[in-house]
This record gives structure tokens, sequence and C-alpha cells, in this order.
């Protein structure tokens, strides 16, 4: 029975087969093509074939004709020899029908004599498209015999003799699975049609500087495609990254919150410096590097592109990755690749969106006006100690009342907010044929904060030029950008979380009060009258920040052979910034007793003014070499030299004594400052490299690569202004392996190992030299003096990062099931800091390499497709991230230590992580040991460096009591794609660090009660003998220092980004507007915020909530 079964199958499939491959070839298209180049069309066609059946062209052979035609249900032959009328080429059908062949009609001549000629093989190989692949190889097997290579040229095609004993003939090219057909006899055409290796493909790891083939890099890379930047977020490019790879780490900033305006604090894999005091300001010394089209570009140039013009990210994480940018790679390296103008018809495409941003208040638990009043009355505010101020205070608390009592319950939190409504337009076109392509692009961001006037506009423009001829090519890419920034003219949102909720803006009359209350018996003195922050709001204050930046990169790249690619590319920019920054003389900054009498009234209004220009130039020649031998050794060389430049230059100065509210110039002023005179400050910086870089690979299975780099910079010591940086590592393609073939459940598998060197440069270029300041104050006759600044160190030298890596990638069930993960560590000696001097030197410090600091960590991510229906074009795509890492300070110079020790003491209330302590993790928390509050007396116990208790704190008393850095942070998210909508949803989480709630000190355990407060006041804090509560009593006025009762564990779960899209494809509608394609699209980021600690979020500027609606067409 199972015998007849089989052979009934085998007969079906004998009958249907060749009528479905007489389908397949016989596949009706439609065509419309309206004064359509040549090329383009016969690609058209190609894509409406749907690989059923493969035209095949030379492109010099039809790039000079362009087709008017027209056809409805042919077949792709019919529609071919149609398009073709009238052009002087023929179509030949090779392979049953399977691929077609244009070709210039042969010139009739005389016929000459027969010549006898040796019998060739002809072997023509192209990709999914029908585009010669030159530098494919073909490879041919034979019985008895060696085997025969060669490799297909210029026009296209590869020849090998006809020798005999031939079996097989073998197609393959780098990226594209390869292709065998067996040999028959007879026959000495054979055509190749190559499929991209979706994996292999994944695709090119675009390092800046090399493209190097992913299968066989050793190095740690994540490939992010803008399909998947616009799935995960759509504020900026750094958002979105965050949200696909936990070791892009951006550092919350409670302080501000969502300010557009401000710089995020980023790292990649832990820290690779430090700053003096660890206050922010020099947070930039951990940026990554980043790299657009093979230049460096800035965040705040990142963060302000445009990003429709982004086709992909790259994020380089390893030695093996970064080693070849020498100094510049050890914060790991961000590589931007732009969109190539796409060759075909002129297209138009457009980029819409709205979106609104609207505030989170949910950490924010305040009293209202009603339970506020009470607290101070329980507190004895309104009990005077003379007989007058027993009376005054009285009537104070009867006149607060009767404002409560008529429903006063000021809103304070909601007064500077508001829904921050914002825009974004980008415009396309692009077109060209193969040799000519062109782009150019505008767009504009408009961006409006939750915090009333405040706000950043984006204007962004390029043109792409791209020019090709055989293996010659030039580009060159134009771009310009102008951004103007607002800052909030409403101040601090801090000033306003502490107003008193029974206090009017305004007053009877519906004026704006300049003091909220004036009550001199309750304050003391009109000094310390509480000023109202909204008055300043109706003011003509300036807070603005403009830059323009100009790029051009040109680029020529000529390929002497498949082979052999030589590139040079210089790159020139220039930036240029102002900031201005005026109050006006009425502002309530000046109601201190400082401008109150005298000359000093005179002194009100000032007027910060700053401008900034830098230029720089790149120039870079690469000489690339990529060659497979014997169809199993693939080697690639490259070697690349760099010489860069920049330039700063800055003026500021600050005036003061402007009489008019609104000033029309600078001219209006009274004098500088007082006690200060224009500053300003310049640098120059130069560098140069040469790097060269290898990569062997046996079989696609076993493979090594190295890089080595000489690199100089003009800011380290006069010894030491070269240094040498490299890399090594290694990798194993087990899936490749025979003895795997069997395992069909794993598709692929890889092991990688790498060690390499990095440097770090962002530090002051003159940091090495001697310097000196102009002593303007002291003249001798018409001489200045000048005085030493900062001591010289021939000797200061590279702050080197040593980078291992040990890494695996996966995949399962025909890549079902996805695994990614890494082990490293990171160690940087010589660390930059400060040394300690004698004060008979004249200096406390100077920089000196007396650190050390080291990164141990690891990152894996989990991605599974529970759902695939081809069919139904259903795809179910979870993935889940986690990332961990330890930073701990192995060696620190005396003077931080000095340093440091004397900020934790100066600075008790503020938080304890400034202090840094050898052989202590780098985000550790100091604070001293508490026990808690004591019952009987509402007062906190310490517990000293002995172990003693007491009820005095110390700084000597200071000990590790948590770490800031959590211990695992990730991503779980999830695609869903049925058809042409898709949904995606980004969640992150992390756990196991601690934080200093900074809210228990300022809301909570705050001993000045005459502002508002968080709520616990009332159900935490110790009111009489017995309480046991987590904080004082609220008659103790002992000032709140650092204490471990402040630190909690800190767990959280956001849902950061959801996107819907929808895509209209081929709609009968669309045709008559002229669309190609149409999409839809919503987005909401930072959607919820889920936190172990009950905290305020968004200090001085508010977090928000973001959501957004798009539309892209492209005509």
């Amino acid at each position: 029975m199972r015998r007849l079964l089989e052979t009934l199958c085998l007969l079906v499939i004998l009958l249907v087969a060749p009528h479905a491959r007489a389908q397949d070839v016989g596949k009706k298209v439609s065509f419309d093509f309206k004064n359509e180049s040549l090329p383009t069309a016969l690609k058209t066609l190609n894509r409406l074939a749907e690989g059923n059946v493969t035209i095949i062209f030379a492109y010099d052979d039809v790039a000079s004709h362009s087709v008017t035609a027209s056809g409805r249900n042919m077949t792709v032959e019919e529609a071919l020899r149609k398009v073709l009328t009238g052009t002087g080429l023929t179509c030949t059908v090779q392979s049953d029908g399977r691929y077609l062949s244009v070709r210039r009609q042969p010139q009739v001549s005389t016929p000459a004599p027969p010549a006898r000629r040796e019998e060739k093989l002809t072997c023509t190989v192209v990709d999914e498209n029908g585009e010669p692949l030159v530098g494919a190889n073909i490879t041919v097997k034979y019985d008895g015999r060696a085997d025969a290579y060669a490799s297909v040229g210029m026009e296209g095609h590869a020849s090998l003799p006809l020798r005999g004993g031939e079996r097989s003939l073998t197609a393959s090219f780098v990226g594209y699975l390869s292709s065998t057909q067996a040999f028959t006899k007879g026959r000495t055409a054979y055509t190749f049609r190559l499929e991209p290796d979706t994996k292999t493909m994944s695709e090119v790891v675009v390092t800046g500087i090399f493209k190097k083939q992913e299968s066989v890099f050793t190095g740690a890379a994540l490939t992010i495609t803008k399909k998947e930047l616009d799935q995960f977020g759509d504020k900026n490019l750094l958002s979105s990254l965050a949200n696909i790879d936990p070791a892009f780490n951006i550092v919350e900033n409670n302080n501000y919150g969502s300010d557009p305006n401000r710089l995020p604090d980023l790292q990649v894999r832990g820290t690779t410096s430090i700053t003096a005091l660890q206050d922010g300001s020099d947070a930039m010394l951990n940026y990554p590097l980043i790299i657009m089209d093979g230049f460096e570009i800035t965040l705040r140039r990142m963060l302000d592109l445009n990003p429709e013009e982004v086709e992909s990210v790259t994020l380089l994480k390893d030695g093996a990755a970064t080693a070849i940018y020498g100094s510049r790679g050890a914060n790991g390296i961000i590589v931007i690749t732009s969109r190539e103008p796409e060759e075909g018809r002129l297209r138009l495409s457009y980029n819409g969106q709205m979106n609104v941003e609207l505030p989170d208040l949910s950490g924010y638990h305040l009293l209202d006006a009603r339970r506020k009043l009470e607290l101070e009355k329980q507190l004895g505010y309104f009990e005077g100690s003379t007989p007058d101020d027993i009376i005054a205070l009285s009537n104070r608390y009867a006149s607060l009342l009767a404002e409560v009592e008529r429903g006063v319950d000021t809103d304070w939190l909601a007064k500077p907010l508001r829904a921050g409504i914002g825009h974004r337009h980008a415009l396309r076109i692009e077109g060209g044929d193969k040799a000519f392509r062109y782009a150019a692009d505008v767009s504009a961001d408009f961006v409006n904060g939750v915090m009333k006037g405040s706000g950043r506009r984006n204007y962004n423009g390029g043109i792409t030029l791209n020019y090709q001829k055989g293996g010659f090519l030039l580009s060159n890419r134009f771009l310009f950008g102008y951004s103007l920034s607002d800052e909030s003219p409403y101040g601090s949102f801090a000033d306003y979380v502490k107003l008193n909720p029974y206090w009017t803006p305004t007053d009877e009359n519906g004026a704006m009060k300049r003091y909220l209350d004036e009550d001199r018996t309750y304050w003391g003195s009109d000094t310390y009258f509480p000023a109202n922050p909204l008055y300043n709001a109706t003011l003509p204050i300036k807070n603005t920040q403009k830059g323009t930046s100009l790029t051009d990169n040109l680029a020529l790249e000529y390929r002497f052979s498949p082979a052999f690619t030589l590139r040079g590319a210089v790159s020139l920019s220039k930036e240029m910034s102002r900031t201005d920054h005026y109050l006006p003389r009425t502002h309530t900054t000046f109601l201190t007793s400082e401008y109150s009498s005298g000359e000093n009234v005179m002194r009100r209004g000032r007027y910060d003014y700053g401008n900034t220009e830098s230029t720089s130039y790149t120039v870079n020649l690469t000489l690339n070499y990529n060659k497979l031998f014997g169809g199993r050794h693939l080697l690639y060389l490259g070697v690349n030299g760099e010489l860069s430049e920049q330039q700063s230059e800055s003026v500021s100065f600050e005036l003061e004594g402007f009489t008019q509210e609104d000033p029309k110039h600078l001219s209006a002023a009274l004098s500088y400052a007082k006690n200060k005179r224009p500053g300003g400050s310049e640098s120059t910086f130069r560098r140069v490299g040469v790097v060269a870089n290898a990569n062997y690979s046996l079989s696609d299975t076993y493979y090594v690569d190295g890089a080595y780099r000489v690199e100089g910079a003009s800011q380290f010591g006069a010894n030491k202004r070269f240094a040498p940086f490299y890399s090594i590592g290694a990798g194993w393609n087990l899936h490749r392996e025979r003895w795997m073939q069997s395992v069909s459940w794993v598709s692929y598998l890889k092991l990688r190992l790498s060690y390499g060197q990095n440097g770090s440069q962002r530090f002051s270029p003159y940091q090495a030299i001697a310097t000196y300041n102009y002593l303007n104050a002291d003249r001798y006759h018409d001489w200045l003096g000048i005085a030493p600044a900062a001591l010289e160190n021939e000797d200061l030298e590279w702050q080197i990062t040593d980078k291992y890596n040990v890494g695996v990638e996966a995949s399962f069930f025909k890549a079902r099931v996805n695994l990614t993960a890494d082990v490293y560590c990171d160690v940087t000696d010589n660390l930059l800091t400060e040394r300690t001097l004698p004060l008979s030197n004249g200096f406390t410090s100077y920089s000196e390499n007396l650190g050390k600091l080291r990164n141990v960590g690891f990152e894996a991510k989990l991605s599974v497709k529970p759902v695939v229906d081809t069919q139904r074009r259903i795809i179910w795509t979870l993935t889940g991230s986690v990332a961990h890492n330890k930073s701990k300070m192995v060696k620190l110079s005396s003077a931080l230590k000095k340093a440091f020790e004397q900020e934790a003491a100066a600075t008790r209330q503020l938080p304890p992580n400034r202090l840094i302590r050898e052989g202590e993790d780098l985000n550790t928390l100091y604070a001293v040991r508490s026990l808690g509050i004591d019952p009987q007396n509402g007062r906190e116990v310490y517990v000293d460096r002995n172990g003693e208790l007491t009820y005095t704190w110390s700084a000597t008393d200071l000990v590790p009591c948590g770490v800031s850095q959590p211990k695992f942070r990730g991503n779980l998210n999830s695609t869903f794609r049925w058809g042409n909508f898709s949904c995606a949803l980004a969640f992150g989480y992390h756990f196991g660090g601690q934080q200093y709630n900074e809210t228990l000190v300022s809301r909570v355990e705050v001993t000045n009660m005459k502002y508002n407060v968080d709520e616990r006041v009332y159900t935490g804090r110790w009111k009489q003998e017995g309480d046991v509560v987590p904080y004082k009593g609220l008659s103790n006025y002992e000032r709140t220092n650092a204490t471990s009762r402040f630190v909690q564990d800190d767990r959280m779960l956001t849902l950061r980004n959801v996107n819907l899209a929808y895509e209209f494809r081929e709609q009968v509608w669309m045709k008559a507007l002229g669309l190609t394609t149409m999409q839809v699209s919503a987005n909401l980021s930072d959607v919820f915020y889920l936190s172990s600690i009950k905290r305020e979020r968004g200090l001085s500027y508010p977090f928000a909530r973001r959501g957004s609606l798009a539309l892209s067409l492209m005509f």
C-alpha cells in the first residue's frame, strides 16, 4: 500500500511540475512606460516577473535608450519584445524560458571562412534584479581533475576553456547564496541568478572606514535599519537606539527631564573617564564617537539630524570593532549611514508628523491649601513671642484661612506647563540612472516643550550627487543645518513646586503680583519675600541659542579590478553658535540686597553674550583589497590614512545696567558686569593616523581579523605625541562544519573572541603644555603682565583602554529563534587625573596619568518568532535583552582622593554620589549608616566608623551604601506584522541598583516648612514618644545629612514606545494621485513609568509623555 501511494505521488509531481513551470514562465504582467530609461524599464519588468523569469542585460548596451510603451496581461517575453521595439536590441530565450537575454543585434558582414577555435564555457552571474555581479566566482568541478576557477569581469561574464570531464559549475559571491548547476554535454552557456543571503548580508558591517562581511567579522557590532529606527522611537535617533540595545545607555537626568535643549549623558558599556567632582560638567568625556558617512560629527548635530535621511546606524562596541579608530574609540562608536540616491525616474517623497508632549507629574504628591495651612499651625508658625507678633500672626492665619475657605487652592505645577504641540516635515527628490544619480532634501522640525516658551527649531538641507562610470565613482554631499533654541521665560520648574497653594499669582484687580507674600512679621525682611516666578514670564526675557553648520563631503573612488578599490575623501565643516541671555531690570533676580541701594540700583538688568566659531577639515585615503582564492580562501586587506585639524574660538562677556525694559542693542548697557571683563578661548587640535586592517577566512568557517593603527595628536606631551593601537580577533562559524549539517535545527552558530586597544581624546587641547593668563588689572607703563596658569608635562601620554570580548551569535529553527551574547572586560590605564604638588611650586596640581578604571559586564539578546504565517503575511517577533556593567576604580591619584573627600564633607546635603574611592564601584553611593529614628526622641541614630551608635553625623563615617548603576538593565520588545499593518512595543526595565531619594530630603524631612512639602510629612514624621516612623520629628531642626535612610532599592519598568503603522500599495485611488506608496502611523513615547522609588521626577524641567501621528508619501 505504501509503495502504491509513493508511486501515485510521483506521477502527480511529474504531471504537475511542467504545468507549474509553464505557468511561471507565462506569468502575465501589465506596464505603462512614458519616456522611461530602458535600464529602469527592464528592472521594472524583472520585479513584475517576481523571479519566475529573469531579464539579463549589459548596462552599456541599454543605457542610451529610453522607451514609451504600455501593455496589459502580456507574458514577460511579449512585454520585453514590445519594449525593445525600435531600439536595435534583440531578445533571446534561455534555459526553458527562465532567462531572457537582451543583446545588441549583430551587424551584417561578409562571412569569413570558419576558423578553428577553442570551445569555452561562458558563465553569466546576476543578482535578483538581473544586474551582473562583477567579481563573482565560478568554480568548475571535474572528474579526475583539479577544480578550475574564474571571476566575472567588468562586462558581467566569466569564461573557462572546455577541457572535458566537467561535472558541475558553482557561482558564488560575498553576501549571496551560492548556486550550482550540473554540466550538460553540448551546452556552453550558463546563467546563474544569485539570491541575497539574508544572514551574511545583515549585511556588511559598516565601520565608517572599512566595510566588512558580517559572517567573518570578529567584532561586537549591531546594525539597526531605518525600519527598526522608525518602529522603536520617533523623538530622535538616540531614543531609538536605547530602545533596541541596552548596551547603549541614556543616563536619566532627573534634574532636566525632557528639556529639548539639553544634551543627554550617553554611555556604551560603562565609563572610561572620570571628572574631577562628578558634577556632570564633563559628561562628554564618556560620549561615544559619532561617525556619519566616514566623518566625525557632534552629538548635537546627531540630535538635530533629519531622521528620514538616515539609512542605518551601526554600534561598534568591542576592541576588534573600534581599534581602527585608535585614540577615539574607547567609548564605543556610532556609525551613521545616510541614504543614497536611487536610480530611476524622478521620485518625490514627503514625510510629515504632528506631535504633542504632555507633562508627567505622577511623581509629585504635594499638600493642598487646607492641609498645608493646618501643618503650619501645628508647627506653631502663627504663634508670636510678643503681643504685636501674636496679633499680626493671628491675623495672618485668619486671612489665609479665609482664602482657603473661599476656594483658593492654586495648582502651581500647572502654571508654567502646557501641552507642547510640534510638527516635522521632510521633502526629498531623487532620481537618475546608473551613471548619474542625484538627491536633494529639506526638512523642518518644530519641537515645543512642556514648559511654556521652551522649544527648538531645526532646519536641515542636503544635496547629494553621484557619478559612476565603469570603475570610477565620484560623490559629493553638501549638508546645511540651522537650529534655534528657546529656554522657558518661566524659569525653573522647581520654583513652582515649592509655592504654597493658598497663594494666588494675581491681586484682586487681576494684576500680576511681584511678591506672593509681603508679611514682614512672618518673613522677617522684604529680602526674604517669596517672589512670583510668573511675574518674570511677563517681562521681555531673552534666553536663546542659535547654531549653524555647513558641511561638504567629497569622495572619489576608483575600482582598478574586482579586487582592488582606492578611495579618497575630504570633509570641510564650519559651525557657528551664539547665545543671548537677557534679564530686564525689573526681574525678581534683582530684588536681593545686592541691588537695593546706592549705585547698585543702576546695575539692574543683565545681558550674557557668547559667540563660538569652529572649523575643521579631514582628509583620508583608503585602499581595499578583497579576493576569493580557490573558492575557499577569502582575503581582505585595507589601509587607511587620515589627517584632521579642528580650530575653535569663542568670545563672551556680561553686561549690566539696562534702563530700558527691552533694549534694542547691547550698547544700551551701562558697563561690563562688576569685577568682570570680556572673556574667550581659542583651541587648535591636530590629529594624524595610519591604520592597516586584515581579515582572512577559510571556507567561510574559520577566520581571523587584525588591525594596527599609529596615531599622533597635538594635545599630549611632546615626548608622547604618537601611540600605537591594535586589535586581534578570531571566529568560528560552526554551522559551516560538515558534522553540523545533520543538526537541522541549528541555522547559524558563530563563536568569536577579540582583544583591542583604544584611547580617549575628549580632553583639553592644551593640557600638556604650559599656559599663561594676561594680568589686565595690573600694568607697568604700557606693558601687561602674565602669570602661569598651568604647568607643562612633556610626558603626558594617551589614556589607553584594553578591551577583551567573547561573543556568540546563533540562529535556530530556520531563524525562528536568534541569540546574541557577549562578555567583556574593559580596562582603562593611564587614566588622566590631577596630581598633587607641593605649595612651593605655585600650583596645587597638574595633569598626569595616575588612574586605572575597569568595566566588566555582559550583554544578551534573545529573539523568538512564535508566529510565522507566510501565506497570510503574519509575523510576530518577541525580543528580550539584558545588560550588566560594573565600573571599578582600581587606582586613583592623591589629588582626586583629597578633592573627593573634601567635597563629601563640605556638601553633606547633596546626593552622595560624588565620592570616589579606590577599590569601589565608580557609581557607589556613600552615606553614614543609620539605624533609623529613635522612637523616644525623634532623632536619627547613626553608626560611626567604629560601630558605635551616635546622634552626631560625621563625614569620616561615610561608607558604601549602594550603587546607583543597576545591576541589570534591558528591553522587552514586540513587533507584529499582518500584511501591511504593523505594531511595535518597546519596554524598558532595570533592577539591582540603588538611588538616593532627594525628595525625602527636600520635601519630607525639610526643616523650613514655610513652603510646600510632600504629603508624607503628615504620615511619616515623628510626632510623639513611641512613634515608629521613617522620618525625623516635625520639631527637629537639625540639618539633614547624607544617610543610608534615603538610599533605596531601584526597580523600574516603563513602556518606552508604541508604534502602529499601515502601508498602502498599488491601490486604484493611489494611481490617480500618482502615489506609489503611502504609510500612516501613530506613535506613543514614555507611556508609563513604574518605579519602586516614590520621588519627584523632573526637578528643573518635567518629564513628558509624547504622542504623534505621521504620514509618508512617495510619488
